[in-house]
């Protein structure tokens, strides 16, 4: 409790407040320092102690500011010692000295050489960037830089997956209908999940067990076993990827299924081939596929 007429005052609270927010600072800072670039840290809602880059970025932008704030407030408390180091010390005369020309030497030595890249700055600006590239996987990269900003419609444009089925997948893995016109931040945002994910369920590359499951609520769950066996899994590649595995044409593949009076496209995958085409299993589809079977 406080005594009665205790009284705020401003240089310890000024002091407490410009320690915690270099302490803030020196945390933010050395989090931003580590992460990934933009574009792969809004791809994969990259996170660090439970907060994102953007939230880590934002709390070093208010840090600084409250660093500001104490600073000048700092000075205005201690002005005129501040103002001594700048006078002689036998003649209290504005001179020269040593101790505060270092000091303004030395921002201008740092401003110079990371201006035009001397060393030691270019080198550990150079290792900066080797941290933040390191988190990048290309095999899991976003299509083009920035994709989370993409349509949903767009997004499946630039996979090269019908709009149909991209919507269809996305569906079965328990994230409703969605229109076109959907952002995929926002989508990814709605489902607490990250635009890398939407993008692996439209492709066709999501396994099963991550997030939400396919067929989930459905009812609609394939098993594939039986009916000459050796097709467990199966139903998760696509028409091309089955093809390419099995050595059969695509394009001979394409025409047996079209023979068939099938709508078919070569990003479906088999189990979407098969109940988009009034089949419970996608046997059929591959019997078909193989040559061995047309359908009636």
């Amino acid at each position: 409790m406080l005594k009665p007429g205790y009284r705020f005052q401003l240089r310890p609270f000024t002091s407490v407040l410009i320690a915690f927010s270099f302490l803030m600072l020196a945390v933010s800072g050395t989090v931003l320092f580590m992460a990934p670039p933009g574009r792969v840290a809004n791809w994969t809602d990259w996170q660090m102690l439970g907060l994102t880059k953007h939230e880590w970025g934002g709390l070093h932008i208010w840090f600084a500011l409250l660093s500001v704030i104490g600073a000048l407030l700092h000075l205005f408390f201690n002005l005129r010692p501040m103002l001594n180091y700048f006078k002689g010390r036998i003649t209290r005369r504005m001179a020269f000295r040593p101790e505060w020309v270092g000091a303004v030497l030395l921002c201008i030595g740092v401003f110079i050489g990371t201006k035009f890249g001397l060393v030691p700055f270019a080198t550990l600006l150079a290792f900066n960037e080797q941290v933040k590239n390191s988190w990048e996987d290309t095999r899991t990269s976003a299509p083009i830089p920035h994709a989370e900003l993409l349509t949903l419609g767009a997004l499946a444009e630039q996979v090269k997956v019908p709009y149909e089925t991209a919507a269809e997948r996305l569906q079965n893995h328990g994230f409703g209908n969605l229109a076109p016109d959907k952002v995929i931040a926002d989508i990814a945002r709605s489902f607490t999940v990250s635009p890398q994910r939407i993008y692996e369920v439209i492709s066709g590359s999501a396994g099963h067990g991550q997030g939400f499951q396919e067929g989930k609520g459905s009812g609609r769950g394939i098993s594939s076993g039986g009916h000459g066996g050796g097709y467990s899994g199966v139903g998760r590649q696509t028409l091309a990827d089955y093809c390419a595995n099995k050595g059969i044409d695509l394009q001979q593949a394409l025409a047996r299924l079209e023979q068939a009076k099938m709508k078919v496209s070569a990003e479906q995958t088999l189990r979407e081939i098969a109940l988009a085409n009034g089949y419970d299993r996608p046997y059929k589809v591959l019997e078909i596929v193989e040559g061995r079977t047309v359908a009636e």
